[in-house]
């Protein structure tokens, strides 16, 4: 990613537009909310090959189980964003090439009534005006706060950029990563009616009534 400068990042930065719901504010915050998701379970080109003989099985079972499977789905999605630390199934950007993101602390949660946002809570930058090193780290709170990002030095609203530019990236696929949420799960769930009808057909095959042996 080329260098771009320090009054670009600003106006990225501020096109964001942030997150307001009552009295708390956020200056960066993402939209999540999906708009056009396959709940079929066929995902983006459904790539866990789901068979369409379960179609109206999957169908039936999801009427009674949608909300349940969307949550399941929405946290999996998340996992890797949402919390402190320690309380995250796993580090989005742990084991990033950019040596930049790669570990980069940070706090982000999900906000608004229905938990459509995304917000970025806190994060460790450079210092100002020195360049980026693991003990020369400061961290940002943007709880109910809008910054003047002029009074941040370059190389921390560089890391800042890159970062939100890997969210933005993520983001914008949330609808093909929820399908594909679902897709997982309706494999799962074929799986055990796979199961399932083949202890219904050796059943079937089975031999009925008493046994008798031949003398």
């Amino acid at each position: 990613m080329r260098l771009l400068k320090k009054s670009a990042i600003i106006a990225y930065l501020e096109d964001n537009g942030g997150h307001c719901h009552w009295y708390d504010y956020y200056p960066l915050a993402w939209n999540i909310k999906v708009n056009r998701i396959d709940t079929m379970g066929r995902g983006y080109g459904n790539p866990y090959k789901n068979d369409p003989k379960y179609d109206d099985r999957w169908e039936a079972w999801l009427e009674k189980h949608d909300g349940e499977v969307f949550e399941i789905v929405c946290e999996d999605a998340l996992s890797g964003l949402v919390g402190k630390e320690k309380q995250r199934m796993f580090d989005f950007f742990e084991g990033h090439p950019d040596p930049y993101l790669d570990g980069i602390h940070f706090e982000m949660w999900q906000a608004g009534r229905s938990g459509g946002w995304l917000v970025l809570d806190k994060i460790e930058l450079p210092w100002p005006g020195i360049r980026f090193g693991r003990y020369m780290l400061n961290e940002y709170s943007f709880f109910r706060t809008h910054p003047d990002w002029n009074e941040f030095g370059y190389f921390a609203l560089w890391v800042l950029y890159k970062f939100c530019r890997e969210i933005d990236a993520y983001v914008e696929k949330k609808d093909e990563i929820v399908s594909d949420g679902y897709a997982q799960h309706r494999y799962d769930k074929e799986e055990e009616w796979r199961e399932e009808d083949r202890q219904a057909e050796a059943a079937l095959k089975a031999p009925v009534g008493p046994m008798f042996a031949t003398v």
